[in-house]
């Protein structure tokens, strides 16, 4: 039986290289899409350095990523230093969190359409609602 949506939201994040992973985070994101425009790649491998650069930022050790994702030369070289120490399952653990959650914001992502006008003049007599 495939778990719930609230289930899969609320669920513990792995331990990967040791220790709990921290929450993905629109700071995450904000992250990765920076080290994403460094990273000057084919399309072929481009997925595979998210995954690396999403295992970085949740994974190693907090004041690595704080002062590393300053510079891209400090970031390429202590991600590679920090992938190093992972084994198979913990890449494996890291790959499934990535989909994971990933998939849980597109599930959860909610779009807003603007209730269209029934009339000529744009007012159909009902008033906005309150702020």
């Amino acid at each position: 039986m495939d778990a719930s949506l609230d289930e899969r939201i609320y669920q513990e994040e792995p331990v990967i290289a040791g220790v709990k992973v921290r929450p993905y985070s629109n700071r995450v994101k904000l992250k990765l899409q920076r080290i994403i425009r460094w990273v000057d790649i084919d399309e072929a491998d481009r997925n595979e350095e998210i995954l690396f650069a999403f295992l970085y930022l949740l994974a190693a050790p907090i004041e690595r990523v704080a002062l590393n994702t300053l510079n891209k030369n400090l970031y390429l070289i202590d991600k590679d230093a920090f992938l190093e120490g992972i084994t198979d399952a913990d890449l494996k653990a890291g790959a499934d969190w990535f989909v994971t959650v990933t998939g849980l914001e597109k599930e959860t992502s909610v779009e807003v359409i603007q209730k269209p006008s029934s009339g000529s003049s744009g007012n159909s007599g009902e008033s906005a609602p309150p702020n």
